[in-house]
This record gives C-alpha cells, sequence and structure tokens, in this order.
C-alpha cells in the first residue's frame, strides 16, 4: 500500500473515531457511568491501533526521501492533530471515569502515548 493510500485509509477511520461518542442512556446513573467508562476501553483501543498506523505512515514517510513531500508531510501532520484532538477528549472522559472510581482498561498506556507523542510527522 502507498503512502498516499494508506493515509486514505486512514481518513475515514479518524473521521469516525472523532464523532465517536458515548451513548446518552436514562438508566440508573451508576449504570450510565459504569457503561460510558466501559465504552471508552473501545475507544481507547481504536485510538492506539489509529496511533500505530499513524506511526508506520511517519516510518514509511521518513524512509522514501522522495515521498516526503511537503503536501504529504501536511496532510500525515493533519491526521495525527485529529488524532490527539480526539484522544485528548478521550483522556478527559478517563479522568472522569477515575474520578468515580473506575477502571478503564488500557488507560495509562493510551496516557503514556499521548504524553510520550508516539509519533510526529514533521
Amino acid at each position: 500500500m502507498s503512502n498516499m493510500q494508506t493515509m486514505q485509509a486512514i481518513q475515514p477511520i479518524i473521521t469516525l473515531y472523532e464523532k465517536s461518542r458515548i451513548a446518552e442512556d436514562t438508566w440508573q446513573q451508576d449504570h450510565k457511568d459504569a457503561m460510558e467508562c466501559r465504552n471508552l476501553e473501545d475507544q481507547i483501543e481504536l485510538g492506539i491501533g489509529i496511533l500505530g498506523l499513524l506511526a508506520q505512515l511517519t516510518s514509511n514517510l521518513r524512509a522514501d526521501e522522495n515521498a516526503w513531500r511537503r503536501e504529504l508531510v501536511v496532510q500525515a501532520t493533519e491526521l495525527y492533530a485529529r488524532w490527539i484532538s480526539r484522544s485528548e477528549a478521550i483522556l478527559r472522559q478517563v479522568a472522569m471515569c477515575e474520578a468515580k472510581n473506575f477502571k478503564v482498561d488500557r488507560a495509562d498506556e493510551f496516557r503514556s502515548q499521548n504524553k510520550s507523542g508516539s509519533t510526529g510527522c514533521g
């Protein structure tokens, strides 16, 4: 798969990732809170997967000097910025769940990847 094809494949996935939200529920508040925290685990899993794709794309672009054209750099950087934006929102939700004493699987890993900037496109 070419770098352009990889970027095109990542675009709709990130769009869905950005639009993913916790479903509203009218059940008991405790149940609602628990389910919201559980749903975050799915979003975290998706976010970690997307970051892996972005890291691979960045690696491919850096390895191919001809591909490291300005327009590809701009597009890759935009994809990464979109990932960061959604991931920061998810981390705020994780903090709320943890404040309610819920455990969110892989939250520490996700938090660590966000802090370390595991990929960079510039």
